[in-house]
């Protein structure tokens, strides 16, 4: 999406609260305390509030944004800026583009980093999965290359397309490069039924159980 078409979709507070909505109550509006659908807008305030049990909520409660004085368009074009540059963005550099003070900037970026990280925690890859490891920093003089070197441990898994390209990636540093490690870090970052490729080294015998030695059960 260009920044053209971004402003165009989320331009204004209503269409960033229109949003938000759509995304938590996809089917309508549903109370979180009682589950009644009927609700009260208070457009001075908003909040919904729920016309069987009178509770209040709001489409920010229980996000990075809940309570916030800062519009929702300048949360919103956050996380344009640090989601479209690969290098993501500096609080100083987002302070100028969205004009707010750079300790709300910092604050911002802190906390779109962390929401950005529990959902890649909890995301894992699936279909076709190339798994491997990796050694980073550098060696103490004199050390092994390779494997059985001081360096940083990192298993690496990289999810394919059909086209054989790589489409998503996930790292994790590994205190050793064993096949119980392998295995934990397999299961745990990758979807039951995904076809996970090794190079065939002896630390991943449990992976390779079937006559279709690559998938992953």
């Amino acid at each position: 999406m260009t920044i053209i078409e971004f402003q165009q979709n989320f331009g204004t507070e209503d269409q960033c609260r229109q949003y938000l909505f759509e995304k938590r109550w996809s089917k309508g509006f549903v109370c979180p305390k009682c589950g009644h659908n009927e609700f009260f807008d208070i457009q001075s305030r908003n909040l919904y509030q729920c016309k069987a049990c009178n509770h209040q909520t709001s489409v920010t409660a229980g996000t990075i944004m809940d309570k916030t004085r800062t519009p929702l368009v300048k949360w919103f074009m956050a996380f344009y800026f640090m989601a479209e540059d690969k290098h993501g963005i500096s609080a100083l550099s987002l302070k100028s583009k969205i004009g707010v003070a750079y300790f709300t900037a910092w604050t911002m970026c802190q906390k779109i980093r962390h929401a950005m990280g529990e959902r890649d925690k909890n995301y894992k890859l699936g279909g076709a999965v190339e798994l491997d490891e990796a050694f980073f920093g550098s060696p103490t003089e004199g050390g092994k290359r390779g494997r059985g070197t001081d360096k940083t441990a990192v298993f690496v898994s990289v999810s394919l397309s059909d086209e054989g390209k790589p489409k998503y990636a996930k790292m994790e540093v590994t205190d050793s490069v064993d096949g119980e490690s392998a295995v934990r870090y397999a299961k745990a970052n990758t979807a039951k039924g995904s076809e996970v490729r090794t190079d065939g080294l002896n630390i991943y015998p449990t992976l390779l159980l079937t006559p279709r030695p690559d998938v992953l059960k």
